[in-house]
């Protein structure tokens, strides 16, 4: 007998009339498979009472059942149960036409195990994904709900306070809501863009990588957030030379955008942020992003990198989209990415994020991110 499937036992039901040929194929089921819930209908109305009670991971369906015609028993299962997989159980070589797969009664022996069992775990495994997506889905929502909530509800507040007599507000007060104002629809427009490029990650299919240098990339990310960089008076080190790793520029840009903002944001006071690359002995790059922050739990750091989750005592500034950016560019890239930290506050702490290494003798250089948008 075969080990349990490791996605739990296999949920198979039988729609056969024949008791012999019945008893014959679940005995061979249960003598191949222990990981098997096999049920048992004998006829289409049976199996299709048995579908609306609870589903199946496949069905094995024969066509000479005396309450169906044909390939219409196919279709009514398909009907009832659209996302499960119909393996045809038939005594004639050419009846298959237009289902999903077909097996002649008097072959039926390991290759009848084998296909009810690949059907099963695809439709397994799918089930699996969507429900992994939905989950994510849901998560996502309550991030973007919050985000864009709470600073839409601060720029009401402002434009309803100016709107409703502008002459109790001293001009002073006036100019500094007006910015404020300014300020929160700048961030709400950088929550939209996260969005588009989160997008842009989950279904752009053909990505295609290069060598890239990442001196152009990283000036182009601190250009970006300039201003923060200037109003914490942060100072950011940055080795002279940068080892040449295959990715995508763009996107690597919107990690280093990323890891910057958030070490300059919650390092020291001033902020110091020291940039770094090794390659290491197997020929992989990791960069990272050294703050003198109050550093991270393990517990926070085990949260850190979970689709849409935020760190309380540092949500408040956030958008709570980036960290789940990071990780979705890097399982699309082939890399990695995580976090370092002491585990005491004050500590500090290292992101980081790993790609395959390039010998620069071997292949041209990407040397700016133009380029790598036209490859």
């Amino acid at each position: 007998m075969s080990e349990p499937h490791a996605l739990g036992p296999l949920d198979i039901l039988l729609v056969e009339d024949n008791p012999g040929d019945a008893r014959l194929i679940q005995e061979y089921l249960a003598e191949a498979a222990s990981d098997l819930y096999l049920r048992h209908a004998e006829s289409l109305a049976e199996g299709l009472d048995t579908l609306e009670g609870g589903g199946a991971d496949v069905v094995l369906l024969d066509l000479g059942l005396p309450d169906s015609q044909g390939l219409d028993g196919c279709d009514q299962v398909r009907a009832a149960a659209p996302s499960v997989p119909v393996v045809v159980l038939t005594g004639l070589d050419d009846a298959a036409i237009g289902v999903q797969d077909y097996l002649v009664k008097g072959q039926v022996d390991g290759e009848l195990l084998v296909r009810a069992m690949r059907y099963a775990v695809e439709r397994k495994q799918a089930g699996e994904a969507r429900e992994k997506l939905i989950a994510e889905l849901d998560a996502f929502a309550h991030t973007v709900a919050h985000d864009i909530k709470s600073p839409l509800n601060l720029i009401v507040m402002l434009a309803t306070m100016l709107g409703d007599d502008p002459d109790a507000v001293p001009g002073k007060r006036q100019e500094e809501h007006l910015q404020t104002i300014a300020n929160v629809a700048l961030k709400i427009g950088n929550i939209v863009d996260e969005l588009l490029l989160l997008a842009s990650v989950r279904s752009q299919a053909d990505l295609k990588t290069g060598p890239v240098d990442m001196a152009p990339i990283v000036s182009s990310a601190k250009q970006r957030i300039a201003p923060l960089i200037e109003e914490r008076q942060a100072e950011i080190v940055q080795p002279a030379v940068w080892p040449t790793a295959l990715s995508y520029g763009p996107w690597i840009e919107e990690v280093w955008v990323n890891y910057l903002s958030n070490a300059v944001k919650y390092g020291g006071d001033p902020p110091r942020v020291e940039l770094g690359a090794v390659t290491q002995p197997d020929g992989w790059v990791l960069f990272s992003v050294t703050d003198n922050g109050p550093g991270l739990t393990a517990e926070e750091q085990a949260r850190l990198f979970a689709p849409f989750t935020r760190l309380d005592r540092v949500s408040a500034e956030g958008e709570g989209l980036g960290l789940s950016i990071v990780r979705r560019i890097m399982e699309r890239l082939g890399g990695q990415a995580g976090v370092r930290s002491p585990g005491a506050l004050g500590l500090g702490c290292t992101f980081y994020f790993v790609l395959p290494g390039i010998d620069p003798l071997e292949e041209p250089l990407a040397s700016d991110t133009k380029v790598l948008d036209e490859a």
